[in-house]
C-alpha cells in the first residue's frame, strides 16, 4: 500500500514532539484501507483530516510554504526594518514576535479582513507612503512591503473608492506613485 500523509505543521529538526500534532491538520491521499488506517493514526494524535485525492498538491504544499516559511522571511525582512531604524538586532526578535502572534492570534479568531490591523486596514495612505519612503533605503524590503500590501487590498477592507484607488497606486507594482 502507498499513500500520502502530509501535516501541515512545522517541525524543528531539532525538537521532534508529538505533542505538536494536536489540533493541526494533515493532508491525506490514500486508497482504501489504507486512508482508513492514516485517518485513525491523525485522531489518535489530536488531529484532524483534509483529502488530497483530486487536489493539486503542489498548490496545497505551497498554501502550506507561504503561511510557515514565509512568516520565517517576513521575521527575517522585519528584523531588518528594524535594525535599519537604527534598533538593535538582539532586540528585534522580543519586540517582533509577541505582534506576529498577535496577528496569528487575530486570523485564528476572526475572517481575513477583520484580523488586520495596520494603515493599509485603516485606509491610512499617508503612513503607507511614509513608509515605502523610509524603505526606500533597502529596495528588496520596499518591494516585499508594496506586494504584501498589494495583497492586503484583495480583501473586502471597505475604504472608500478614492482611498483604495490611492492605495492600489502605492503598493500595486505597476502603481504611478511611490
Amino acid at each position: 500500500m502507498v499513500g500520502c500523509l502530509h501535516p501541515l505543521q512545522s517541525f524543528p529538526a531539532t525538537e521532534p514532539d508529538p505533542t505538536r500534532f494536536e489540533g493541526i491538520t494533515c493532508g491525506i491521499d490514500a486508497a482504501s484501507p489504507l486512508d482508513t488506517i492514516l485517518e485513525a493514526i491523525v485522531g489518535d494524535l489530536g488531529a484532524r483530516t483534509v483529502r488530497l485525492t483530486g487536489v493539486d498538491r503542489s498548490l496545497y504544499h505551497a498554501a502550506a510554504v507561504l503561511i510557515s516559511n514565509d512568516a520565517v522571511a517576513l521575521a527575517a525582512a522585519a528584523t531588518r526594518a528594524w535594525t535599519l531604524a537604527g534598533l538593535p538586532e538582539s532586540a528585534a526578535r522580543e519586540a517582533l514576535v509577541p505582534l506576529l502572534l498577535g496577528a496569528a492570534g487575530n486570523i485564528a479568531a476572526h475572517p481575513l479582513a477583520e484580523a488586520l490591523t495596520g494603515p493599509v486596514a485603516r485606509g491610512d495612505v499617508g503612513t503607507v507612503q511614509s513608509h515605502l519612503d523610509a524603505l526606500a533605503r533597502d529596495p528588496a524590503l520596499r518591494e516585499l512591503y508594496r506586494a504584501l500590501g498589494a495583497e492586503l487590498l484583495r480583501l473586502p477592507l471597505g475604504h472608500a473608492e478614492s482611498v483604495e484607488a490611492r492605495l492600489h497606486a502605492l503598493l500595486d507594482s505597476n502603481g504611478a506613485s511611490g
